[in-house]
């Protein structure tokens, strides 16, 4: 489906093509690093007004009937997994349901993490609705290469060293890394019900600090038989620096991508203009 979409699909090959030119930078840190993307087709998605009004006034991209008439799916049980044609990664994928139901998390779950375990080499991620995503109003996850986030990497690293149980279910452990600028939580499991169990654990735990579905972005990654669930709660969908005017404006709308290490942003000033200080501002104010 890639190689067809982006042979076939001029917007999908022009966005994946530029992705070759895309600008990356590192900012460091003592023992991880975050990366900086300048990409600027991804202002569709940055710059997404995802208020109320704004998402009842406009067509669903991701319902059948609205979406371009180049693009193809493969189905997935109540699902269909779609090409991202405003790419981030060489890989990029949208996984959307089937029906126009809003974004939410608790009862899909299961279905996020099947998903990941029948694609080893990548990771499943989830935006909630006031978490980043630009189609706050139907369900669906997003899918890349399991290398194109410095989170998969960064949480094996530091796994045995600065982690932290803090919850035990039976056949699920739930850990808390330590000094990673946001708060991370892993649930590991070699089952799913268990992994579902100890979501569910901590779901109900972050809930407790507000109504409804609490903030959170999320990725589920398999390797070896282990399902590692990542949860980053959260408090705040933009920060500051997204309303600023120039020149203390940083164009970035943090969502699971950004919370999982890599920063974008689609105007090049930014993109030049963003330090180590500007990070850890924005995960002091996004994570919970």
């Amino acid at each position: 489906m890639f190689r067809q979409q982006t042979e076939s699909w001029p917007l999908a090959g022009k966005n994946f093509g530029n992705l070759s030119q895309i600008k990356i930078k590192s900012i460091d840190f003592d023992r991880f690093s975050i990366k900086i993307q300048f990409n600027p087709s991804r202002v569709v998605s940055s710059g997404a007004k995802v208020d109320e009004k704004s998402v009842a006034n406009r067509p669903c991209f991701l319902c059948s009937d609205h979406r371009p008439e180049e693009q193809t799916a493969i189905s997935w049980r109540d699902y269909e997994i779609l090409l991202n044609p405003y790419p981030i990664f060489s890989r990029h994928f949208t996984v959307a349901h089937r029906e126009h139901i809003p974004q939410s998390i608790l009862h899909n779950i299961e279905d996020m993490v099947s998903l990941s375990r029948e694609l080893p080499d990548f990771v499943v991620f989830y935006n909630g609705p006031r978490c980043g995503a630009s189609a706050p109003d139907h369900l669906h996850f997003q899918v890349c290469r399991s290398e194109s986030l410095p989170l998969i990497s960064d949480y094996f690293r530091l796994r045995t060293t600065d982690s932290i149980m803090v919850g035990k279910h039976p056949g699920a452990e739930i850990y808390l890394l330590d000094g990673y600028l946001r708060t991370l939580y892993c649930v590991e499991s070699d089952e799913v019900n268990s992994s579902i169990a100890g979501f569910e654990r901590l779901y109900e735990k972050i809930r407790n600090t507000g109504d409804g579905e609490p903030l959170m972005n999320i990725v589920s990654f398999c390797r070896n038989g282990m399902i590692y669930l990542f949860v980053f709660p959260r408090k705040l969908f933009r920060p500051w620096q997204y309303e600023a005017d120039e020149p203390r404006k940083l164009m970035i709308s943090p969502a699971t991508v950004e919370m999982s290490g890599v920063f974008v942003t689609p105007v090049y000033e930014h993109f030049e203009r963003i330090t180590g200080e500007d990070v850890v501002d924005i995960f002091n104010q996004i994570s919970l």
